[in-house]
């Protein structure tokens, strides 16, 4: 996740002045952050702890949860902890997007998934980078009668794809086993490997067929999924976890492989000019962010949120997101070779607003 819609790039420069009077208010705060994530850019540990800590005592909810990952003496997660990967023991992320206006977010979100359903209805979809599957299985389920003959679900995390199969179970849709990543995928969910019996599926989507492969799109596609096709190809804040190469190289793949792409992503901000004003940026998001979360807060920033910012501004942290603004994903999708390309808004968000980019291509599944 990166961008926001009402806290762009700018505002006003500089921060609280070193004159001896300390920080007055959030702002000031805020500003205090700016510095502790410039500093840790800047490998300067020291003063990140220590700007950390006075945005904290400024009242600043970004400080706070900076001062507890950076300061060793907080019991924080420490510069180690900046490259630990954010989905692999997901409580955190499961408690983020459960919470705050993300609630709301995934229900458009899965709304807007389910219209694309009723376009292509009782067709074959993917979903690249499932997550627990807090956007697809709601989405199903709203399609109603349209809703899908079978999906193939993605995720590279054991986590969050037993949370999915576990989702998608409760809402009685038929799941048949789990495929390890090397066997050759069925190429119809008659010919599915034997395994668990599926459940009964009654339900509004009682003959939507759920498979499931943990694996990243990139092996998935280059492997097992060979020689298929699909209707619906869909991702839902998950292709901004890829770096932009390996990115294109997955809608590449899937361009002649469906009928219509369907993702779902962050308008993020054009790139800042400088790195303080993208800082500056970030912080004063993550400040609005942080705020929407209660007695989960210490749990979302330290497992999840503050992992994610710092291997944005810090170099030497694992990167986990490489996103852009809407304009750049319309103009990667069509050089990946799809047509009809469009963007319409899904909802704001304290990040920045979602959209949906839907995009065609001449094959069917």
């Amino acid at each position: 996740m990166d961008g926001a819609a009402s806290d762009t790039a700018g505002g006003t420069a500089g921060g609280a002045a070193d004159d001896g009077a300390g920080p007055t208010s959030t702002t000031d705060g805020v500003e205090l952050a700016v510095r502790a994530l410039l500093a840790r850019a800047d490998g300067d540990a020291d003063a990140a702890v220590h700007h950390a800590r006075a945005a904290a005592a400024a009242g600043s909810l970004l400080g706070h949860a900076l001062s507890r990952y950076l300061d060793p003496a907080a019991g924080a997660a420490a510069a180690a902890g900046a490259t630990a990967p954010v989905y692999d023991a997901p409580a955190a992320f499961q408690a983020f997007v459960d919470g705050g206006g993300n609630v709301e977010l995934y229900r458009r979100t899965s709304a807007a998934l389910a219209a694309v359903y009723r376009r292509a209805p009782r067709g074959r979809v993917l979903d690249l980078g499932c997550g627990d599957g807090l956007a697809v299985v709601p989405a199903v389920l709203a399609a109603g009668d349209a809703a899908p003959a079978s999906v193939d679900l993605v995720e590279p995390s054991a986590a969050l794809l037993a949370d999915c199969r576990a989702r998608c179970a409760a809402a009685g849709l038929a799941v048949v086993a789990q495929a390890p990543t090397p066997t050759p995928t069925p190429t119809t969910p008659a010919d599915a490997p034997a395994g668990p019996t599926p459940t009964d599926g009654r339900g509004p989507a009682a003959g939507t067929t759920v498979r499931t492969w943990q694996t990243t799109a990139q092996q998935w596609l280059g492997g097992p999924a060979a020689g298929q096709r699909w209707d619906v190809v869909e991702s839902t804040f998950a292709l901004q976890s890829l770096p932009p190469a390996d990115r294109a190289a997955v809608l590449s793949a899937v361009a002649d492989r469906a009928a219509t792409l369907a993702v779902v992503e962050f308008d993020v901000p054009p790139e800042p000019a400088t790195p303080e004003d993208r800082a500056r940026s970030l912080a004063r998001r993550y400040e609005h962010g942080i705020a929407e979360y209660g007695a989960d807060r210490d749990l979302v920033t330290q497992g999840f949120l503050v992992p994610v910012l710092l291997g944005l501004v810090d170099p030497a942290a694992s990167r986990t997101n490489w996103e852009h603004p809407a304009a750049t994903w319309a103009a990667d999708v069509a050089a990946a070779g799809w047509t009809d390309v469009r963007v319409e808004p899904v909802a704001d968000y304290w990040y920045a607003p979602a959209f949906l980019l839907t995009a065609r291509s001449g094959t069917r599944g």
